[in-house]
C-alpha cells in the first residue's frame, strides 16, 4: 500500500562462527575485575613519583655499604641496594593508599619471606613490583635499570610500567 513502510520479520541473531582473535587462535573468556581499573595516569605519576624522589637522587651516590649480598639459587652473585627496598615500600604504600584492596608482591619483599610469593598465586589481582629492574647496572651507576610495576588479574599481566628513571622513558 502506499505511505507504508515496508518491512519484514527480523532474523534472529545468532553467530555464524566462533568468535576468533586476529591470529585465528579461539579468544578467552574476558576476566572481569572485582574492583575499578586503576587509572594509568595515576599509576604512572606513582611510578615517577618513586623514581624522581628515590633513585634518580641517590643515582650514582651509592655508598659502599649501600649495596648488599642477596645470593639466590639462581644467581649466587646478587645484589640488592638500600634504594630497593626503599622504593618498594614507598610505591607499595603509596598503591595501597589508592587502591586499598589490590596487594603487593614486591620482590625485595618476597626474597626476605618466600611464603609472600603464595600471594601471587591465590589472589586474583595484584600488584607485581620490581623496584630497580637491573640492580647491578644501577649500583654501578649505569643507566641500564628500571622500575617495573604490573596489575596482575587471573594469573596474567593486564597493565603494565616499565620506567627507564634516567633516560627519562615510560613505557
Amino acid at each position: 500500500q502506499p505511505g507504508r513502510l515496508a518491512t519484514r520479520a527480523a532474523a534472529p541473531l545468532r553467530p555464524r562462527r566462533p568468535w576468533y582473535d586476529p591470529r585465528g587462535i579461539r579468544s578467552r573468556p574476558v576476566l572481569v575485575m572485582p574492583l575499578p581499573l586503576p587509572d594509568v595516569h595515576v599509576v604512572s605519576a606513582l611510578v615517577q613519583r618513586a623514581a624522581a624522589e628515590l633513585i634518580v637522587p641517590r643515582f650514582q651516590r651509592l655508598a659502599p655499604e649501600d649495596v648488599l649480598e642477596k645470593p639466590s639459587v639462581g644467581d649466587p652473585g646478587d645484589i640488592v641496594t638500600v634504594v630497593d627496598r626503599e622504593v618498594e615500600i614507598a610505591l607499595s604504600a603509596w598503591l595501597q593508599d589508592a587502591w586499598p584492596g589490590i596487594p603487593v608482591v614486591g620482590e625485595e619483599a618476597t626474597h626476605a619471606d618466600p611464603r609472600l610469593l603464595a600471594q601471587a598465586r591465590s589472589d586474583e589481582v595484584y600488584w607485581l613490583l620490581d623496584p630497580i629492574d637491573g640492580t647491578k647496572n644501577f649500583a654501578a651507576g649505569s643507566d641500564g635499570f628500571g622500575l617495573m610495576l604490573a596489575l596482575v588479574l587471573g594469573g596474567r599481566a593486564r597493565a603494565a610500567w616499565v620506567l627507564l628513571p634516567i633516560r627519562q622513558e615510560l613505557f
